[in-house]
């Protein structure tokens, strides 16, 4: 059966198209990935579901029981119909990068800001950062994989992946092609 997925603009708009389980495997469970161990998930018991999701290796997201919306950001009611019923499902991980930034190198000299790198970012630096457009018709934001720089470019294809964090709890970021195969991946510092 298929259901209403969310709602993008631009060439994104899938408004009214149908999704279906058979289009990705919902079983196949996330690649993790070696990066540079970024800080620790924030967990409110809200949205514990979708952190326990990635802790058992797939991307999870809330689907309304009233009108079916795929929602993010999590929340405790649908942003359509205001319902608070809703139930975890996984998500294809396949989307295309909307925007994405490379930081080339954090500045610590300055008063913390948005324009300086507390640790670990700091020393994670250069990386990449964005937003990736999921297949199911929402907009995740994540760091981006990618030795080829082609991730910067809007409508990159990428995929999600699982990354370690300073405490071992996985949280998730989206990787290029160039950087895809899963056993180069699953063994390679970033």
């Amino acid at each position: 059966m298929g259901y209403p997925v969310g709602r993008l603009t631009g060439a994104h708009e899938r408004e009214g198209e149908l999704m279906t389980s058979s289009e990705f495997d919902a079983d196949t469970a996330l690649t993790t990935v070696k990066a540079g161990r970024g800080p620790s998930q924030h967990v409110h018991p809200d949205v514990a579901g979708f952190w326990n999701a990635l802790s058992a290796g797939h991307l999870a997201l809330q689907r309304c029981g009233e009108c079916s919306t795929i929602r993010f950001p999590l929340s405790t009611h649908c942003h359509v119909c205001l319902s608070g019923d809703y139930a975890w499902e996984r998500i294809d991980p396949r989307g295309t990068v909307n925007v994405a930034v490379k930081i080339h190198e954090g500045v610590s000299t300055m008063p913390y800001s948005g324009a300086s790198l507390p640790e670990p970012w700091k020393s994670m630096a250069p990386f990449v950062t964005g937003a990736v457009d999921m297949e199911v018709g929402v907009r995740l934001p994540g760091r981006i994989l990618c030795s080829c720089d082609k991730a910067l470019s809007p409508g990159t294809p990428v995929t999600a992946v699982l990354l370690d964090t300073r405490d071992g709890a996985p949280v998730h970021g989206f990787v290029h092609d160039c950087n895809s195969s899963t056993s180069e991946s699953s063994n390679r510092e970033w």
